[in-house]
This record gives C-alpha cells, sequence and structure tokens, in this order.
C-alpha cells in the first residue's frame, strides 16, 4: 500500500494557485490594489533638460527654470551642435512600502502646437524635410542622485541600460503624445529603493533629430508628464 502524503495547507494554496513565496496571490486578502498617479506642477516637479552647444561658453547649463519642455535632440545653433537630453523624477514613488508589489507603471509625455526651446518641433513626421529625422529615444533609469537646478550636461546623474525602454519615432510634428510602459524600471527603483527617475536620450545621437514634450512646468496641467502606478500594498 502506497503511503499517502499530506501536503501543508500554504504549500497546497501555492501549488492549486501557482503561487510561491516571492508572489502575491490574487485571492490573497493580505493585500490591496492600489494606484498611484503622480502630476507634479510648478511648485514640486522635478524635472529638466540640459544642453550643451558647441562653440559657447554659456554651452554647458541646465535650462529648468523657465522652460516649460522637455527636449531631447541634436540640432545646431549658430553654427554648432546642441546636444540636449532630459531628465524627470517623480520623488512620490518612495512613498510605495517596500513590502508592496509593483504591478504596472506607465509614463505619459505630452505635445503642443508650439515650442518655445524648438520651433521647428519634432523632426519626424510625414512630409519631414530633414534626412536623418529619425527621433526615437531611450528611456533609462538613474542611479545617482541629481537637482534639477543644478545639474548640467557634463554632470549628469549615472544610468544604468539594464531594462531600458526604447520608444519610437514621430508621427506628427506637433501634439504627439506617447504612453510609455516603464513597469520593470519602476520595479528596479523600487527594488533598489532609489527612486532618481528617468533619461531620455535619443538612440541615434546626431543631428537633425528632435523629440519634444511638455514639462511640469507647463501652465497646462493636462500637458504635464504623468506617471500611474499600480500596485498591491499588504494591509
Amino acid at each position: 500500500m502506497k503511503k499517502l502524503t499530506v501536503l501543508p495547507i500554504a504549500l497546497s494554496a501555492m501549488l492549486l494557485f501557482g503561487c510561491t513565496k516571492e508572489c502575491i496571490c490574487e485571492n490573497d486578502s493580505t493585500f490591496v490594489e492600489k494606484t498611484l498617479t503622480a502630476r507634479p506642477g510648478p511648485s514640486d516637479g522635478q524635472d529638466t533638460r540640459v544642453e550643451k552647444v558647441d562653440g559657447l561658453s554659456t554651452g554647458d547649463h541646465s535650462v529648468e527654470a523657465t522652460a516649460p519642455e522637455l527636449t531631447i535632440a541634436w540640432w545646431t545653433h549658430n553654427g554648432g551642435i546642441a546636444r540636449n537630453r532630459s531628465y524627470i523624477k517623480f520623488p512620490s514613488l518612495s512613498t510605495i512600502a517596500s513590502t508592496s508589489q509593483i504591478v504596472s507603471a506607465k509614463l505619459s509625455l505630452y505635445g503642443g502646437a508650439s515650442y518655445a526651446s524648438a520651433p521647428q518641433g519634432n523632426s519626424m513626421y510625414p512630409g519631414t524635410p530633414h534626412s536623418n529625422p529619425d527621433n526615437s529615444f531611450y528611456v533609462r533609469r538613474v542611479t545617482s542622485a541629481w537637482e534639477e537646478g543644478t545639474m548640467t550636461y557634463n554632470t549628469q546623474p549615472s544610468t544604468t541600460l539594464e531594462n531600458q525602454v526604447a520608444v519610437g519615432a514621430s508621427n506628427l510634428r506637433y501634439n504627439y503624445n506617447v504612453e510609455i510602459d516603464v513597469t520593470q524600471l519602476v520595479k528596479d527603483m523600487h527594488t533598489a529603493g532609489n527612486y532618481q527617475g528617468f533619461a531620455m536620450l535619443l538612440q541615434d545621437e546626431n543631428i537633425y533629430k528632435n523629440m519634444i514634450f511638455y514639462s511640469s512646468e507647463h501652465s497646462d496641467a493636462s500637458k504635464r508628464p504623468q506617471l500611474v502606478v499600480v500596485y498591491k500594498e499588504k494591509q
């Protein structure tokens, strides 16, 4: 006669529902799903573009104070190359408990009908006159501290290529919006307990390429960057 093996209740439940000790079961009443929506404004937003222009004494600077735009570009300025990258972080992410599980994270960026920093608009769109206009860009996780008012192009924080997100080229010159799945990047931030945000830079940093979105400084709140994170929190 074969010996009957009786599994502990907890192990039986994990096998039945496909759970391990690292995951949160769908039917686990000790966890509840919550949503964090972050859309900072001029008083609490942390975003900036940094620019370096060849041949200018002031060519290494941050442009956060008065710029309502986040520019990801390589263009020309007075005959020199103007290199632009943009950074954004959402400090409220740190309010999610370390015992919580990140389910999803979406970063939404919004364009407009005109831009002060780049009146020419996005470089990639039907009928573009530019010979090399592909403005696809990367979103990378920032791993060291930075402040929007003091960072320059030459003092950019460290980033990691791990789980970077590739965002495709624009198909509109103006009013171009994107929703970017940054779930894994936010999971990595949460695991590390380090919420220094995202860096955005062209996949191919060459002229003439331009991608522009509005920043948290913009007067229209509906056009400011937004991060929506769904997570499960232990009760």
